[in-house]
């Protein structure tokens, strides 16, 4: 048994069974599940993972130093690119977002400043902890925006920690919980 947001489509059930809800740590991994998650602001998840192989390659495989380096010329290239989701202020979010996250990765993984961002708010956080809600995550949300990200809002970053494995939000008689 699947939770129950999870439609027939193969792809959907694939990325539940496979990926959804696995803890990840690697910044590539978690970069790509955040501009994911920031793509689908507004539109079905589906809809974003039909398109997952377009973004990986415009995005160079998610490779941030090339990512960051992104110009407003590339970004018009992308707004001609119908596999991807061309929307301007998504697409500025993620080279801008790529070129923070290389600038965290000079001093900390950015896993470990997700870490401390929630720890911040939520000392003695662990994985799977049911203090990881929206709440929380509008604080989240709000450092985040002021270290430079776009596009993070409180339920973007909800499910963004939710498909990484932060929270455990598979529901009770799913099998993958």
């Amino acid at each position: 048994m699947r939770c129950h947001w999870v439609n027939n489509d193969p792809l959907y059930m694939t990325y539940h069974d496979h990926e959804w809800g696995q803890h990840k740590t690697s910044t590539q991994d978690l970069f790509e599940s955040l501009t994911l998650e920031l793509m689908q602001s507004g539109l079905s998840f589906l809809t974003v993972l039909k398109k997952r192989d377009a973004f990986k390659r415009v995005f160079n495989q998610y490779d941030l130093e090339k990512l960051a380096a992104r110009t407003e010329n590339d970004i018009a290239v992308w707004l001609t690119d119908k596999a991807i989701i061309r929307h301007k202020k998504k697409l500025e979010a993620v080279v801008s977002n790529a070129a923070v996250v290389v600038s965290i990765e000079r001093k900390q993984s950015f896993y470990d400043y997700l870490r401390a961002s929630i720890e911040r708010f939520s000392p003695n956080f662990e994985l799977n902890d049911a203090r990881l809600n929206l709440d929380l995550c509008k604080q989240i949300a709000k450092q985040m925006k002021r270290d430079g990200f776009k596009f993070v809002g409180p339920t973007t970053l909800y499910s963004f920690f939710q498909a990484t494995g932060f929270v455990n939000d598979h529901d009770e008689g799913c099998d993958y919980r």
